[in-house]
């Protein structure tokens, strides 16, 4: 039979449950505007006992979170970066064909074209022909800075290619690390939440930078790899990417190194993320960009040749 005692004993205990859930609550609320921040919640048990001494305890406390929806985040951050990196580079790019100072291309083409015709309405005229040889010079200077602008920035983005595999680097170690503490902790009993937390952003942070897959194994740790399937974190260790020249000077190639410091290319391999579109505003968009240019200048001087004969 229950007494006052076995009472009070389940009200205590129902009480200090309902405590650790408002403190989650509160802390809740108080990380809702923190960034990789997951959402938790006590899980209750009933105490050992009968009916009328078993009280109620906040056991654990859980982390809200759904792994396929952050699969399928991951994946959109992946194709974000990539976008978000072709777009910087053709900004840049735009800035160098910059059509709005009245002195881009279009307009020194024209003054060319219009140099020709003031010289064919007075062919003698000495005026004219300084004129056009003035304005002949200044679109060829521009086509030359130009493609010394083009080439700059090709250098640029190989330089920020580098930088984006240090990143990744750097992320794939803290992500070794936090598998080694969060193991600890599990295996302790420890809540493990916040590092938790701190591994999916450092997820996020990897997957804006190039295309990653990763699973959950049983002891807390997570096993990550590039979309081709090379290892980058394992347990508490991790491989390194790197650079090395490749057959342009401006055009570096992405290897994955492996714990016996074989190297292979992977340059090709990579599908996604700022990474991604770092290559091929570097490897496409900017050498397309300089043979039109070329070919712009060829038939220019081709054609003005013949007539000029």
């Amino acid at each position: 039979m229950a007494t006052i005692q076995n009472i009070l004993g389940i009200g205590r205990t129902a009480l200090l449950a309902q405590q650790k859930a408002i403190d989650i609550t509160g802390r809740n609320i108080a990380n809702a505007d923190t960034e990789g921040y997951s959402r938790q919640r006590v899980t209750f048990s009933t105490l050992d006992g009968n009916y009328f001494t078993s009280g109620v305890a906040g056991l654990d406390i859980e982390r809200v979170y759904d792994r396929y929806l952050e699969n399928q985040l991951s994946s959109a951050i992946q194709t974000s970066g990539r976008w978000e990196s072709q777009q910087d580079g053709l900004e840049r790019i735009e800035i160098l064909f910059d059509e709005s100072s009245g002195t881009g291309l279009s307009a020194r083409l024209n003054a060319f074209w219009n140099g020709w015709m003031d010289l064919a309405n007075n062919p003698p005229g000495q005026v004219q022909r300084s004129q056009l040889l003035a304005r002949s010079q200044e679109m060829v200077s521009l086509f030359n800075g130009l493609a010394g602008n083009l080439r700059q920035l090709q250098d640029d983005t190989n330089a920020g290619i580098q930088d984006a595999v240090e990143s990744i680097n750097r992320i794939s170690g803290q992500l070794a690390d936090l598998n080694g503490q969060i193991r600890q902790a599990e295996l302790e009993g420890r809540d493990s939440n916040a590092m938790q937390d701190s591994r999916t952003q450092l997820l996020k942070d990897l997957s804006e930078l190039i295309d990653v897959t990763s699973y959950e194994k049983a002891d807390g740790t997570i096993s990550v790899s590039i979309a081709s399937g090379m290892s980058l974190v394992e347990n508490t260790g991790f491989t390194r990417l790197d650079t090395r020249p490749g057959m342009d000077p401006l055009q570096d190639d992405i290897v994955w190194v492996d714990s016996q410091g074989n190297t292979t290319v992977i340059t090709n391999q990579i599908i996604d993320g700022q990474l991604k579109g770092q290559i091929e505003v570097r490897d496409t968009i900017i050498p397309d960009i300089m043979g039109r240019l070329d070919v712009l200048a060829g038939d220019i001087i081709s054609e003005v040749n013949t007539l000029h004969a």
